[in-house]
């Protein structure tokens, strides 16, 4: 089985490319409670301002349209690094914690 080799450079552009492309979805004023939302075909979107300090932002992404239950509709919590320009996922579908993987 080959061995996992994670390729920090490749995963830090994807984190600036996310933070750049995100951070012109975002509301204006970004206090804690500001939404947006978009259409995207027939999908709808939220995204709401959770929390707002000077070096970061706590940003909710939900789908909120068409839904065929609850369970099926996307959300995941994204933290906007702004020194350092990069955008984490916190949790994704209300999981906080991923497994690492080390081998």
């Amino acid at each position: 089985m080959k061995r996992y080799t994670p390729d920090f450079p490749e995963m830090m552009r994807l984190c600036e490319m996310n933070f750049s492309q995100l951070r012109r979805l975002l509301p204006r004023n970004d206090a804690p409670g500001e939404t947006v939302s978009y259409q995207v075909a027939n999908a709808q979107y939220r995204l709401t301002i959770v929390e707002s300090t000077r070096y970061t932002t706590l940003v909710t992404i939900e789908q909120t349209a068409p839904a065929i239950s609850y369970w099926s509709l996307p959300s995941m919590t994204v933290r906007l690094y702004h020194d350092a320009m990069v955008a984490e996922v916190c949790s994704s579908q209300q999981i906080f914690r991923f497994k690492a993987r080390y081998d």
